[in-house]
């Protein structure tokens, strides 16, 4: 019997660990949480950082039925993912190519070299050395750790508030795990799909609104499925992409800014998108699922593409509820092809600090006939 590897055993790994049982796989998982909610659909688990990809790797090689490993809708595990495939030899990145996704100052360099557009960026050293230019140009900037997700760490660059820009930069801890980018303008969208055999698919287009308290974490995200036909300027874009790093086999999820149809790339990941974006929404836009056809890349079998639901679109809504919420939530309830309502126990919306911690959200598909009904309804919930 053959077996996939599951780094993670959270919520949003759960749909991908079901898909695999369907298909008749055995369940090998991995977690620091030895209550995780898919520990209990795991035929094997071991209890260790996904992290620890070394001694993952030396434990995994006790079994010589491993057909695959997913780590899905969070970049926590894909080095390890990327370290297992390369030393199996299975279906989807590598290694090398994770290293140079994950680290987000490689990856600005390897789209550079590839002519994709992008903001301009610098090493914590090369910012200091142009500073003093850099600041008469009255353009804002940011920071980002290099290695990161949801938004943590990433914090405007506000050189009114900092006085001595160098003497900041100096003092930033860790500095070199930093980098600079310039902010630029645009509407947020993000774009998920998978790569089979060197064939790009594009399966959901959101367009994304922030926080009012924190511009750097998503609060709202309207979705629709991908039509080519109505923008091929999008696929070539997003195919120079996946071609520039060399990706296959594997779902991927891009961030972009969007200002008069033309596209620049905020940041690419060898994931689908979190919070149930590439696996729940995804299929609710669909006939057909793309979390089977997660399970489907590993096989390197033929993949079934699902079919746009014609009039079909969605949103996932991050928010807080509350009496005055409630009467809102079940008229969206009402409206919805379906719909799922989660809250995360523990966390509240009086400090957005990340995309960590955001206490509740829901996830729906409704008649585009009904659009403009539904904003009204998420304009009283958010």
């Amino acid at each position: 019997m053959s077996h996939i590897v599951f780094l993670g055993l959270a919520r949003n790994q759960l749909d991908y660990i079901n898909a695999a049982k369907r298909f008749g796989y055995k369940i090998i998982g991995i977690d620091v949480d030895s209550f995780a909610i898919g520990v209990d659909s795991c035929d094997i688990f071991i209890k260790s950082s996904i992290n620890d990809y070394e001694n993952i790797g030396k434990e995994i090689k006790k079994f010589n039925s491993i057909i695959g490993v997913i780590s899905e809708q969070t970049d926590n595990g894909l080095l390890t993912l990327g370290y297992l495939n390369s030393l199996f030899s299975l279906n989807g990145p590598n290694y090398e190519t994770v290293k140079n996704i994950r680290d987000k100052f490689k990856q600005r360099k390897i789209a550079n070299s590839f002519q994709i557009k992008q903001p301009n960026f610098f090493s914590v050293n090369e910012f200091m050395l142009k500073s003093s230019d850099l600041l008469k140009s009255n353009k804002e900037f940011l920071i980002k750790p290099k290695s990161g997700q949801s938004s943590i760490g990433v914090m405007d660059l506000d050189t009114s508030k900092v006085g001595n820009i160098v003497d900041y930069l100096n003092n930033l801890s860790l500095s070199e795990d930093y980098l600079i980018e310039e902010k630029i303008e645009g509407s947020d969208y993000s774009i998920d799909g998978y790569i089979f055999q060197e064939i790009v698919n594009i399966s959901l287009i959101c367009k994304k609104e922030k926080y009012e308290t924190n511009k750097f974490v998503d609060q709202l995200l309207f979705a629709t499925s991908y039509d080519k036909k109505k923008d091929e300027l999008l696929f070539g874009y997003v195919e120079s992409i996946i071609q520039a790093f060399k990706l296959d086999n594997c779902l991927f999820h891009i961030e972009v800014k969007v200002k008069d149809n033309d596209y620049s790339l905020i940041e690419l990941t060898c994931r689908g998108g979190g919070s149930g974006l590439s696996s729940i929404l995804a299929d609710m836009l669909h006939n057909g699922s793309f979390t089977d056809n997660r399970i489907r890349l590993i096989e390197s079998k033929e993949i079934v593409h699902p079919k746009k639901i014609d009039n079909m679109e969605g949103c996932l809504l991050f928010f807080q509820s509350n009496k005055g919420t409630q009467a809102s939530l079940e008229e969206i309830k009402k409206l919805s092809v379906n719909f799922i309502h989660e809250a995360i126990p523990g966390n509240s919306s009086e400090e957005i600090k990340d995309g960590r911690n955001r206490p509740e959200k829901v996830i729906f598909s409704y008649n585009s006939h009904d659009k403009k009904v539904a904003i009204n309804l998420i304009n009283k919930i958010k």
